[in-house]
C-alpha cells in the first residue's frame, strides 16, 4: 500500500496545529481535510466518509468533544482509524478504550506525526 498518498482529515479547534500538521501531511503526498471543531470535522467525515483513510482527532475541544466524535466516527465509520491528539492522554489502554487506534502526545514533534502516520497506515 502507498501510504503517502490518500485523504486524511484533522479535527482541532487550534488553528496553528490544524495548519502545522496540513503541511507535513502535504508534504508527503497526502491530501488534508481540516475541521476546526468537531461539529465541523463530523460534517467533514459524513460528506468525504468512502474517501478519508486516518482521522486525526483532538480530545479537547469546546462544543462537541473529540470523545464524542470519536464516539460517532466509531459507530458510524469503524473502519477509519483515528489518532488521538491529546497532551492528557499518554496510556495506550486509554486510548484502546476509547476507541481510537494511536495517540500523538501533544505537545509533538512534525516527525512524530509521520511516524504514527505512516505506523498506522501501514497495519
Amino acid at each position: 500500500m502507498n501510504n503517502s498518498s490518500g485523504l486524511i482529515l484533522v479535527i482541532d479547534d487550534e488553528r496553528d496545529i490544524c495548519e502545522l500538521v496540513q503541511l507535513t501531511l502535504e508534504g508527503l503526498g497526502f491530501e488534508v481535510l481540516l475541521g476546526y471543531s468537531g461539529e465541523e470535522g463530523l460534517e467533514l467525515i459524513r460528506s468525504s466518509k468512502h474517501e478519508i483513510q486516518l482521522i486525526l482527532l483532538d480530545l479537547a475541544m469546546p462544543g462537541l468533544s473529540g470523545v464524542d466524535v470519536l464516539g460517532i466516527v466509531k459507530k458510524e465509520f469503524p473502519d477509519v482509524p483515528v489518532i488521538i491528539m491529546s497532551g492528557y492522554i499518554s496510556d495506550k489502554s486509554e486510548v484502546a478504550a476509547l476507541g481510537a487506534t494511536d495517540v500523538l502526545q501533544k505537545p509533538f514533534l512534525l516527525s512524530g506525526v509521520e511516524e504514527r502516520v505512516r505506523s498506522v497506515l501501514d497495519r
